[in-house]
């Protein structure tokens, strides 16, 4: 049991899967979750505010071996006066929800406040990291904090608090693994699609007193409870999930929405076990109650769309020598390499010039206890493999202890030299002399990796490095890349729109996308939203984002919810000098998911960098809306104006004068600048108002740098 004692306004008594022995008076906090652990929650934090200070913030892994979901954390009543509670659900670094109630400990009675969290309720964050959890906040107004995708009044009044009862938070058991789970694979192992209306967000009644509805999300998402065509996420009967009206389900609007923006698939519903509600834990390795209360008998569909678990493997490991290819073995035309002759042995370095075809359930294994090997694609090679769901393909290493170099492409690869679906890489990235670099998979080709349903695991340095016109196909999809030592990818900026949906934001060094700074976005492109930051900056490099066409305007489109962070002295340029727009920046969030450009330093701080110049006149497609600026403002190493002030020394600095005369600049937060807000840097026109339509917090001087038409004072305000 962990325990921790506080003496202040209040008393932590313990956190745990059940408290040892119920308090005379208190409040129980209940931490509830409807996704597996750790795979899409790793770690939450439990913060304690009373007497105008932190009185209890610690974070706890969660999942099998760590700390068991449900538990609860005790509060003993203590000098009185109202406690605010905050709950935070981390996935590595990347904060997925925040959970904010403020109560009073009952002193008569021992309550339930009950913490859930929810999928429908992440994403709904912004500022902040799990190592920074100080300065994140919900996207909800003030006094609100998310529930199913909405918002609801975060203040909860003592004399709504129903009193304790711990079978009613461990499924009728103590937290000690008795109590019955809701188990949702086998509730939905017979169900049915139903047509969502969007109108009313309702689905169709199929009626009786055993209904249960499941949201599907796409593979790609890596969230829910998945099996090969589904994955699943339980949506609870009563007020936080859905009620019957009018002879349908309404359901929370948040599930309509995120079927719009597509990511949600479907609904599910099942009549084949009895209805669960929020208070019903979900059965999985990382719940504190064992016994499954879902006895899925005859029920509406059983078309098998949505399996019970991952898919089972049909490929039977290899157990006989094998067959050696390289030195021994020359590869000296087309080859295919089967599951029967496995493990296919690659010891030494090779250099590939024919087909190698790899078959469902093939196994190659690249080194041996003593040599890194490498293996290149060069001029008429390839490596070609599909795989099944149930069938994957292999690659690793020969020895665990040793790992291998890289599968690499050459002067001459073709496109697609490497072409992989249905396959697991694993165990390979030795950094040798080029740690910055290096990568399980490299390339310098354009299109050189086509890969899709593809997971690699464990490289010892960068999971993916692609250089030069290094990218990825436009058909790849469904990558995860998890537990590099390094990022998950390194590419150049041009090519940053080529990688694929996926998971890159389990285990890695940095669950991050670092942008090699050695080419500047010469054309347009798209900077997808792919659940992890970009990193700007390492290094030995300039540290420095240019979107700047030799010809005409190259624009970059940000996705919502994206973030970029900087190494300290980075900088992101618009147009590297003149007064034509060389270069554009669209850049819209939304209220639920800004775009964010803050420091990569930790802990962060106002001047970490140069923020956002638009050199010249910026261009007439230039938009910014909900877009957060953080810790900007670094002092430049020469003045740009006669009062002395450098471009560099603003979040957003605006070299000309917008054609527009109006902001482009909208609905955006400046924080934490260690100079000016904004700063217009046009003299003898109009100032134009940027002040009015954002929102600025921490500015150490002008929110607004007017243009110098006339002396040295140019605040506004």
């Amino acid at each position: 049991m962990l325990r921790a004692i506080l003496r202040a306004a209040l008393v932590l008594f313990c956190l745990s899967l059940s408290c040892s022995a119920k308090p005379a008076a208190g409040l129980v906090v209940s931490v509830q979750t409807d996704m597996p652990l750790p795979k899409d929650v790793s770690e939450i934090r439990l913060e304690v505010v009373a007497a105008g200070g932190l009185q209890f913030g610690n974070n706890y892994p969660v999942g099998a071996g760590y700390l068991l979901v449900p538990a609860t954390l005790t509060l003993l009543p203590g000098a009185g006066g109202p406690v605010t509670i905050r709950l935070f659900a981390f996935q590595g670094e990347k904060v997925r929800m925040l959970r904010e109630s403020v109560t009073t400990i009952p002193t008569t009675r021992v309550a339930t406040l009950r913490m859930p969290i929810q999928w429908l309720s992440t994403g709904m964050v912004t500022g902040g990291t799990r190592s920074s959890p100080g300065s994140v906040v919900t996207t909800c107004p003030s006094g609100k904090t998310p529930e199913q995708g909405g918002c609801i009044d975060n203040a909860v009044p003592e004399s709504e608090l129903a009193d304790y009862d711990e079978g009613s938070v461990f499924g009728g058991g103590n937290g000690g693994g008795s109590g019955e789970c809701y188990d949702l694979l086998a509730c939905f192992a017979s169900s049915i699609t139903e047509e969502l209306r969007t109108s009313d967000c309702t689905v169709a009644d199929p009626g009786g007193d055993k209904v249960n509805v499941a949201m599907v999300l796409p593979a790609s998402s890596g969230d829910g409870q998945c099996g090969p065509k589904g994955c699943l996420l339980p949506l609870p009967s009563g007020q936080s999930g859905w009620t019957r009206v009018n002879g349908r389900l309404a359901l929370p609007a948040a599930v309509c929405a995120r079927m719009s923006a597509g990511t949600l698939e479907a609904v599910r519903v099942s009549t084949s076990c009895a209805t669960s509600t929020a208070d019903a834990p979900l059965c999985g390795p990382w719940s504190s109650v064992s016994g499954s209360s879902t006895d899925a008998g005859a029920g509406i569909g059983s078309d098998g769309d949505v399996d019970s678990g991952e898919p089972i493997s049909e490929c039977t490991p290899p157990t006989g020598a094998g067959t050696t290819h390289g030195t021994a073995n020359p590869v000296n035309g087309d080859e295919t390499w089967t599951a029967e002759a496995s493990p296919h042995l690659i010891p030494y370095d090779i250099t590939l010039s024919h087909v190698i075809t790899l078959a469902p359930c093939a196994e190659v294994r690249i080194g041996t206890a003593t040599q890194k090997t490498t293996v290149s694609i060069g001029t008429g090679g390839k490596i070609v493999g599909t795989g099944t769901p149930t069938k994957r393909i292999t690659i690793t290493g020969a020895d665990a202890a040793n790992p291998w170099m890289s599968i690499r492409t050459v002067s001459g690869a073709p496109s697609g030299a490497l072409q992989l679906a249905y396959a697991t890489i694993r165990g390979g990235g030795d950094p040798a002399s080029s740690p910055t670099f290096a990568g399980m998979l490299t390339s310098s080709v354009q299109d050189g990796f086509d890969l899709q349903h593809v997971t690699l695991e464990g490289s010892k340095s960068n999971g993916i490095s692609l250089a030069g016109a290094g990218s990825f196909t436009s058909t790849s999809k469904d990558l995860v890349v998890k537990d590099s030592t390094g990022y998950a990818v390194i590419i150049v900026p041009q090519n940053v729109g080529t990688i694929p949906p996926g998971r890159y934001d389990q285990g890695n060094g940095p669950n991050e996308i670092l942008l090699l700074n050695t080419s500047y976005i010469i054309s347009s492109t798209t900077m997808p939203n792919r659940g992890v930051p970009y990193h700007v900056g390492y290094n030995g490099s300039s540290k420095e984002l240019r979107v700047e066409s030799g010809a005409g305007v190259a624009t970059l489109t940000i996705e919502a919810g994206v973030t970029v962070r900087f190494a300290r002295g980075g900088s992101f340029l618009m147009n590297g000098s003149g007064a034509t727009a060389t270069g554009a920046l669209i850049a819209k969030g939304t209220s639920t998911s800004p775009i964010v450009f803050t420091s990569a330093e930790s802990p962060p701080a106002a001047g970490d960098w140069g923020g956002l110049q638009f050199a010249g006149t910026p261009d007439g497609s230039d938009a910014l809306d909900f877009v957060h600026v953080e810790y900007a403002g670094m002092v430049g190493s020469a003045p740009s104006d006669a009062c002395g002030m450098g471009f560099v020394q603003s979040a957003i600095h605006i070299g000309g004068r917008p054609a527009s005369g109006s902001s482009f600049v909208t609905n955006s937060v400046i924080s934490s600048s260690a100079h000016d807000g904004i700063n217009e840097g046009w003299g003898n026109l109009a100032a134009i108002d940027f002040v009015t339509p954002n929102t600025f917090t921490n500015v150490a001087e002008c929110h607004q740098r007017n243009p110098q038409t006339s002396g040295c004072t140019r605040c506004s305000p």
